[in-house]
């Protein structure tokens, strides 16, 4: 298994996220199905990821001894009040899917959420026909709570969405 590790995004990030998330494998596992622009992006981080109400972060793995940018990774909606925040994924190149990145990916985000936040709650949303990923979420510690049936029409089906969560104390009792 290679290694990943995780850091923050910066606004030179800009064509890879955008590059990414335009891509059809991407979008079509996400709620947002339209095509972004540098623009929008460069919005999006100045609103959310500078002013702290996004954290997110660059996925560097490790694929034969060579660090690549393959993705990016987020808690956004952090509510300092109910200690919450929703997690999202996605890993945009190619030879980095289906390798096993999910689960690593997910728990050094868990670390960050409930250590250095000071979260009680990560949860997610994922589209129920996404098995490779509920497996990954659950194998990180995520517990399935319940699914919205036709939730979400994607311009040619409804699709059912499956809420997914994990808390502090259920995460602390996995580690040992």
């Amino acid at each position: 298994m290679s290694e990943i590790t995780l850091r923050p995004l910066t606004i030179g990030d800009t064509s890879n996220i955008v590059r990414w998330r335009n891509q059809p494998e991407v979008y079509k596992n996400l709620y947002t199905q339209n095509l972004i622009t540098e623009d929008q992006h460069t919005n999006y981080f100045h609103k959310y990821v500078e002013s702290g109400l996004v954290r997110q972060y660059i996925i560097v793995a490790d694929i034969n001894g060579e660090k690549i940018d393959i993705g990016t990774v987020f808690l956004k909606g952090i509510d300092k009040v109910s200690r919450k925040a929703e997690y999202g994924l996605f890993i945009g190149e190619l030879q980095a899917r289906g390798r096993g990145f999910a689960c690593p990916i997910a728990s050094a985000v868990l670390k960050i959420a409930f250590e250095e936040l000071g979260l009680n709650r990560v949860y997610l949303t994922v589209f129920a026909d996404n098995i490779p990923a509920i497996k990954s979420y659950e194998k990180a510690g995520f517990k399935k709570e319940g699914v919205l049936r036709q939730d979400f029409y994607d311009g040619e089906k409804y699709r059912d969405i499956v809420h997914m969560a994990v808390l502090h104390d259920e995460w602390r009792n996995n580690l040992n």
